[in-house]
């Protein structure tokens, strides 16, 4: 009889799902966990897991295991060097304690493709939200799109294929080698926008840039920290429409099936 090798992975979100639905159909055998089953399940199945894979993003506050109050660190002392570890975003502490520990892993999102892949989930998800939470039509309207990171790429591809006319503003423009890349650190007009996607992990739209906002702006926010000021947005009647793991809420099927062929194609067996 062949050796059955576990895969344990974390529920957070529907991708979870689908990474176990495709995994089922391979050698390995996928155990959905809780997050605060995972210590005692590694304990349990011993040399006979050999993968586990974290939600994506693995952690929120470098810390504990995203929606869960286990510590990584904890994590790391239950788990031998048979466990390769999967997941999104992996804090770099945790990664030099995997390290340290010869644990393998591989972070998804430090792959350029499935980085991309990630990145067409969200995108497609801002942009049904745009859609949905606008009284304009995408086409014709004008959107600024601040950052310009491989999400704020995908977003400028297909709101220009439906026919907006698109900016984009980066806090360090001349990165990119695109003249046309406002300055966001500058004052510019703001007025003209129907729509603003922020992609940047940092307050970049303050009181006096969101008193400039038309009064029926859509915002969109799809960064980890929040890009807009909320207490002004109130004071301003304006939503900004919050959109964290997009993959996970509006492709899961596509974002897990697509991880379950990345895990299996570095599992080794």
């Amino acid at each position: 009889m062949r050796h059955m090798k576990f895969c344990l992975i974390c529920n957070a979100d529907k991708r979870q799902y689908y990474i176990y639905d495709y995994l089922n159909n391979s050698d390995i055998f996928p155990i959905p966990s809780d997050a605060g089953e995972l210590i005692p399940q590694l304990k349990e199945y011993g040399s006979e897991c050999c993968m586990l894979v974290l939600p994506t993003p693995a952690s929120r506050d470098g810390i504990h295991i995203n929606k869960s109050e286990v510590l990584l660190n904890d994590l790391v002392a239950a788990m031998g060097t048979h466990v390769t570890v999967f997941g999104g975003k992996l804090p770099g502490s945790f990664k030099e304690d995997l390290k340290n520990a010869h644990i393998p892993f591989f972070d998804f999102l430090d792959d350029p493709d499935s980085k991309d892949f990630n990145a067409i989930a969200t995108a497609e998800g801002a942009i049904a939200c745009a859609i949905t939470g606008s009284e304009v039509n995408i086409s014709s309207s004008k959107g600024l799109i601040t950052g310009y990171g491989s999400c704020a790429k995908a977003l400028e591809q297909r709101l220009k294929a439906l026919g907006m006319e698109v900016t984009i503003a980066a806090r360090n423009p001349s990165k990119y080698g695109i003249g046309s890349i406002i300055d966001l650190s500058k004052p510019f007009g703001l007025s003209e926008y129907d729509h603003i996607f922020n992609t940047v992990p940092a307050t970049v739209f303050k009181e006096a840039q969101i008193a400039e906002f038309k009064k029926d702006v859509c915002l969109i926010d799809i960064a980890s920290i929040s890009g807009f000021d909320r207490k002004a947005c109130e004071a301003y009647n304006l939503t900004v429409h919050d959109l964290p793991g997009l993959p996970g809420k509006v492709s899961p099927k596509s974002s897990g099936h697509y991880l379950g062929k990345y895990i299996l194609a570095r599992s080794g067996i």
